[in-house]
């Protein structure tokens, strides 16, 4: 925290320094005058371009309002007729009670529980199955049985 702290001291001294020196420029101070009595106003500028952009927000609105109804006043193409729409919606599930979907939605969670069950159940017969060929697997296992005799090398010898 010291540190943070005599860093932060420099800075502010550094802020300080800047601030005190003059601006460093090649034009003259009449110069520069007159070239800011040729800048806008600045208060001037924010009123005009705030005025820029409500017209801009206006005119999208008037746009997208006018699109909207170009749309609307088509007729809506579809190739069903109205009938076959309105079976359509007859035939999804309407939406229920709150305490008959509790019990739709426990009904759903008892099948998917009897599927998950009997789908483990498979999995867990299958436990020794696999890709491998049985005469592969009798030859991988004999590699390793082999692998695992640990044969100490001969050191007495001498060169």
């Amino acid at each position: 925290t010291a540190l943070v702290h005599s860093w932060n001291v420099e800075l502010d001294a550094m802020d300080r320094r800047i601030a005190g020196l003059p601006a460093l420029t090649f034009r003259r101070p009449e110069e520069m005058e007159s070239l800011k009595a040729g800048l806008p106003d600045p208060e001037a500028l924010k009123e005009e371009l705030r005025v820029r952009m409500d017209y801009r927000a206006k005119s999208y609105k008037e746009e997208k309002d006018a699109m909207i109804e170009r749309l609307n006043a088509k007729p809506k193409q579809s190739f069903r007729t109205a009938e076959e729409i309105r079976q359509w919606e007859e035939g999804r599930t309407p939406a229920l009670d709150p305490a008959s979907r509790s019990e739709q939605l426990r009904e759903l969670s008892r099948t998917y529980n009897i599927k998950r069950r009997a789908m483990l159940e498979r999995a867990a017969a299958n436990v020794g199955r696999g890709f491998e060929d049985p005469e592969e697997k009798q030859r991988r296992h004999y590699a390793e049985s082999l692998r695992s005799l640990k044969v100490k090398p001969n050191t007495s010898r001498t060169r």
